[in-house]
């Protein structure tokens, strides 16, 4: 009976490390890369995208730079 108890558990311990050290988040496909979430760009401090990449308003916030929002976030696509 005990060998089988220590198998069994060591089963379930390998199957809860398995789980836990899956990555369950799905890559992106952002420009030219894949990333989890594109670089952020703008903002009130006004940061640069790396080159060749280019900064756009982000369309997922409430901030539209047209309507005010000059320290809008972006996005570098």
């Amino acid at each position: 009976m005990a060998p089988l108890l220590k198998t069994a558990s060591l089963a379930i311990l390998a199957l809860l490390l398995a789980s836990v050290s899956a990555n369950s988040a799905q890559a992106i496909k952002y420009g030219r890369g894949i990333s989890d979430g594109p670089e952020f760009c703008g903002g009130i401090g006004n940061i640069q995208c790396p080159p060749p990449k280019q900064c756009y308003d982000d369309p997922r916030d409430g901030c539209d730079p047209d309507q005010g929002g000059r320290d809008c976030g972006g996005i570098c696509l």
